[in-house]
């Protein structure tokens, strides 16, 4: 799902949410990394959503754990 597009970089954000209990980041950060891959990390930017209570900003190869 595209969030918004930043106009001037031309770098959408896509949110991905998982319906899984959260039991550990191996897993989850593991497909979004795949599903960055897929979809040309070098030109967007990621916002992983776990169970809606971790969330992560994958950024190229960086990832961060927002709150």
């Amino acid at each position: 799902m595209v969030l918004y597009e930043d106009s001037q970089r031309k770098m959408p954000v896509v949110l991905i949410e998982t319906k899984r209990k959260y039991d550990g980041s191996a897993l989850a950060l593991q497909q979004i990394k795949n599903y960055a891959k897929n979809a040309g990390v070098s030109t967007m930017k990621y916002l992983f959503v776990s169970d809606g209570l971790l969330y992560w900003l994958l950024e190229r190869d960086f990832i961060y754990e927002l709150f």
